[in-house]
């Protein structure tokens, strides 16, 4: 006797109502995860003053082209400061 190839055997399990903690779970998880995603973000937009130390010449440095780049807090630093303009100052008096 020959079983047919499209015929498939009963599952011995069925579907059963999720136990009452699982929703109560499955929204802890909810609530968590967006807590943490917007905690990551943190605030947009809001404006930091910091002090830092900014040599008086640039350096040479390549980013994606060669260029001349700030040296701030002794590392270079590849992008512009809002609000500063930069002025090459000479050491020699």
């Amino acid at each position: 006797m020959q079983k047919s190839l499209t015929s498939r055997p009963r599952s011995r399990f069925s579907w059963t109502r999720p136990p009452p903690y699982y929703l109560s779970m499955v929204l802890l998880t909810v609530v968590l995860v967006t807590g943490l995603f917007i905690f990551a973000c943190g605030p947009q937009g809001e404006k930091v003053d910091l002090l830092v130390t900014i040599e008086s010449e640039l350096k040479d440095c390549v980013a994606v082209n060669p260029m001349k780049c700030l040296v701030v807090n002794g590392e270079l630093f590849f992008d512009t400061i809002e609000g500063f303009d930069f002025e090459e100052v000479s050491t020699t008096g």
